[in-house]
Order: structure tokens, then sequence, then C-alpha cells
């Protein structure tokens, strides 16, 4: 009987071998192209961001930071996921962590117990304090609080402050920089002339020593330079914050001969002793600081109702205060502080640059010749913070070798009680980098724009809107189930 091509069988032995061979041979091929794209990925790293929330590309200096890191660095994010920036802090974070393989990163809830209760424990968060990003390395501990990250503007039409900009990979970067790469600094805060006093309360410099701890800058009181008393060998910083009594003569040269040594201070005066100077007038002028006795208004950025506080917003060009175009610092009754008119014409003499300035309609208010009267002097951009540096001294180590001073027109600005106001706390950080040769933090890493939008709907378009999401939408997904299964009953 002859077999027809109908009669042949459809099923043979070896067809499953057949089919067994080609299914494995295409997985092989397909694990061997996954493996290559893996292997290029890694050799060629590159990200593709597709929506606008994660479209923010790392700086230079922070890839370049990530990159050099040695040592791991420990990164843990306690933070409140019903708060409005945790989408952007995450998404930063992640960046982070895909950059490098040095960072190890960790969400925690802050409103779930357990871990986030270890979390505090370990890092002395009181129950109920702020979310933040903390970020360890070898027990060097930094750590961002949820309420620095976000930069705020006041908008033109109806004077409301929002939200504008977002901060995280500035102080991020400044973060990982502070424990894996600043060497510690010891700060002296000069007492016993009428100075804020740490403890205080309100006009105290508890936060600002909190700050500069966060900066691993460790903080102690110096008093009075007065008989063997003198400045310490391991001062890296001298601040002077806000004296109203007379500094001895003594006291001023020992100053003086610690800055000439390639010392590091940081002066604010005191509108209380415009009209009886402390000696530390005279000592500024002798480094071409011109500190004057008089007060400063500017009515065009006061605040309302008070002649004594306004907003300082213009910038000199310094490296110092590169970053903080846009941001304002809040003032209340400043001096002025400014280059001496006739410097000194000597070849070591320090290079003062004016930083801070009061807007155009700035006044300079100076004691009349009449008891109890004051007369307008001048009227403009009134300079209100100097930064000076004298360059490095032959013979003297090159890291103390350069001198550096800043000068600040008063000295409540960075009070517990104005500090954490506008973008007062960022100057101080600026300031203190400055002085101490952190260079690196003084980045031009601005804070990136954020949107903010809003659905205004009509009481009608709310209901319009419940039936389409509870029945018109829910309603067609019934109807064509309902067809498939009579069309499969057919």
């Amino acid at each position: 009987m002859e077999v027809t091509e109908k009669s042949k069988p459809s099923f043979t032995r070896g067809r499953p071998w057949n089919v067994s061979f080609h299914v494995v041979l295409s997985s092989l091929a397909l694990l061997g192209v996954i493996a290559m794209l893996n292997y290029l990925a890694h050799r060629h790293d590159q990200r593709l961001y597709l929506s606008q929330i994660s479209a923010h590309k790392l700086s230079p200096l922070t890839l370049q930071t990530l990159s050099g890191l040695t040592n791991t660095v420990k990164i843990v994010c306690l933070y409140d996921r019903g708060e409005a920036l945790f989408g952007a802090v995450t998404t930063l974070l992640k960046e982070y962590q895909a950059r490098s393989s040095k960072i190890e990163l960790e969400f925690v809830d802050a409103r779930m117990p357990g871990r986030a209760q270890a979390v505090r424990s370990q890092y002395s968060v009181a129950e109920g304090d702020t979310s933040r990003v903390i970020f360890d390395s070898g027990g060097l501990v930094r750590t961002v609080l949820s309420t620095e990250l976000s930069e705020y503007a006041v908008s033109p039409d109806n004077k409301e402050i929002r939200r504008s900009g977002f901060r995280g990979e500035q102080l991020f970067t400044s973060a990982l920089l502070n424990v894996t790469q600043t060497k510690p600094v010891k700060a002296y805060f000069l007492q016993g002339h009428g100075e804020h006093r740490l403890s205080e309360e309100n006009q105290g410099y508890g936060r600002f020593v909190k700050m500069l701890k966060n900066n691993n800058v460790e903080t102690d009181a110096l008093n009075p330079l007065m008989a063997t008393n003198d400045i310490p060998a391991d001062c890296g910083l001298l601040i002077v914050g806000g004296p109203s009594h007379q500094l001895e003569r003594d006291e001023l040269v020992k100053i003086d001969r610690y800055l000439a040594r390639g010392g590091r201070m940081l002066a604010m005066l005191n509108i209380q002793a415009r009209q009886l100077p402390v000696g530390l007038e005279q000592l500024l002028l002798n480094w071409n600081i011109q500190a004057g006795l008089d007060w400063v208004q500017d009515p065009a950025q006061a605040e309302s109702g008070d002649a004594y506080i306004f907003l300082a917003s213009n910038y000199g060009t310094h490296p110092l205060v590169r970053s903080m175009l846009r941001t304002s610092v809040k003032m209340y009754g400043p001096r002025s502080v400014s280059r001496r008119a006739e410097q000194q014409p000597i070849t070591d003499a320090p290079k003062v640059t004016e930083i801070l300035f009061t807007s155009s309609a700035g006044r300079l208010i100076t004691p009349s010749d009449n008891p109890g009267e004051a007369i307008v002097s001048k009227q403009g951009n009134i300079p209100l913070a100097v930064a000076a540096e004298r360059g490095k001294i032959q013979g003297v180590n090159a890291e103390d070798g350069s001198t550096r001073i800043v000068v600040v027109g008063e000295s409540l600005f960075l009070s517990n009680m104005l500090i954490g106001h506008m973008a007062n706390s960022d100057f101080a950080n600026q300031i203190v980098n400055w002085l101490v040769n952190r260079d690196a933090l003084l980045n031009e890493i601005g804070p990136s724009p954020l949107s903010e939008y809003q659905i205004l709907l009509t009481e009608p378009q709310m209901k319009q809107v419940r039936w389409l999401f509870l029945a018109a939408i829910p309603g067609v997904a019934v109807v064509l189930g309902f067809f498939v299964w009579l069309r499969r009953r057919v």
C-alpha cells in the first residue's frame, strides 16, 4: 500500500528532542545577549530620564565626589513618606547610589515603629523630630534636615510664599564631603565682652554651634585673653560674636598676632557698640577693613513695620557667595562694613572684597553733633560684610599661612531666633567653609527648580469626576466583560 502525504505521521519520536534543542539553544542565545548588554551597560553607564521629576542630572562636582569615594558611606533616609519632598529626596538618593558602589542606602519610614526607633536611638534623634537624611562614614555623621531642603520665593502676584527650589544635591554632596574628605576643625567663641552666649535662649548661638558640629567643626568657649591666657594652638577658627564692651589692648594684640601667623576669624559687630567702639574696629582697620560707627536701613527690603529688620540679597563677586544668588539674608540693625578707602601701601596687604550689600534704597545713618539725633549720610548700595585674605607667608606651614577674615555688620543673624530664617544658615555655612579652607564645599550646585501643580474644579465638575471614576469606568469594564463572555458562549 502506497503511503500518501496525508498518511505520514504528524508526530515522530525525534521531534521532542529537536524542539528541546531549539529551546535550549534560544535560551542560551538570549542569556548571552543579556550578559553582553549588562557588560556594555557596566562599561558605558548611561541613564535615560523619562520623566521631568527624575530628570536631575548630577553636577560634575557630585560625580567627582562619588567616583572618588574609598570608604563606605551609609545613607539612612528617615522620612515621613507623606511629606511633599519625599519623592524628590528618594529619586536623588537613588541617583547617588547608582553612581557609586560605596553608597549603602536605606529608607526608613519615620511613622513606623521598630527600625525607625532603632535609627533614632543610634543617631540621638528625638521622637517627633523632623524628617532627615543621615550620612554616616566611619563614625563621622552629617545630617540634612527636611526643613533645609527647600528654597522659597514670594509670588509677585499675591505675595504668597511658595516652594520654588530643591536644594538636595547641594546639601547631600556637601554632607558626603564632610564625612569623607574634611578634617575636623576646632572653633573658639570669644567670651567676656558682652558677646552672645552659647547657652542663651533667643540671642544665643546654640543653634549655630549645633550647625558647626554637624559640619565637623568642634566648638568651645574662650575666656578673655588676659594675663597668660592666649588663643589655643589648636584654634582653627576664632569667632567674635557681637562684643558690646571694650576689649583690652593686650587682647587685641593677641588676636592680631594670631591673624598675622595665618589665623582665621569671623567677627560680627554689635549695633549697641556703634557709638562706643570696642577696639575691634581699630584692629580691623589695620587689616584694611572699615567697621562703621553707624546704622544701616533699607526701606525697600524692610520687614513690615520694623525699620531694623530687612533682607539683604545683593552679593559681591567672591567664591564665598557665588552659590548664594537668588537668596536673601535676614539682618537686624546692621552696621556698615566696607573696604578701607585708603588701604595700607604694603606688599602683603590683605585683599578685601565686599560680599553683601543693601539694595539701591539703602541708607547709612550716622550720629549728628546734637545728642539723640541722627542724619542720613549716604544712600545707595551699602556694604554689610567683607571677606579678607592675605596670601601664604614664607616659612609658615602651608595650611596656616593664609590669613582669612570675614566681618559681618551685625551679630543677631546667627542667633537662635534668626539663623533659621531665609538663607541665614546657608550664609553661615559658606562663611565657615571658606574660612577653614573647605573651598570644595563652596560649590556652584544651585537648587533644582520645583513645579507645583494645582487642579481647580467647581462642585459640578467634582460630581462629574466622581461619576467617571465610580460608575462610568467600572461600568465600561463590566459591559466589555459581558460581551466577551457572550462571545465565548456562542
